[in-house]
């Protein structure tokens, strides 16, 4: 009888083991893929500092001609 619930104990463990080493070899996949495609689908800091200074500079002509339409009227 004892070697029957040990048996069963370790058929557990056994599959609890299995799945365990699945998810942590797929979470390993998963990781790699992300570190291959992470530098192709993100921009980098220096590029978004780019833009965002391109994008501020064509915001503050836009506000000066405002500026200088009110004064105008």
């Amino acid at each position: 009888m004892i070697d029957i619930i040990f048996s069963a104990v370790l058929v557990i463990f056994g599959y609890l083991y299995t799945q365990l080493m699945y998810d942590i070899k797929s979470n390993r996949e998963r990781i790699n893929e992300l570190q291959i495609n992470l530098p192709t689908k993100y921009v980098s800091k220096d590029d978004l500092t780019a833009h965002l200074n391109r994008i501020e500079v064509m915001l503050d002509k836009i506000f000066d001609r405002l500026d200088q339409k009110v004064d105008k009227s």
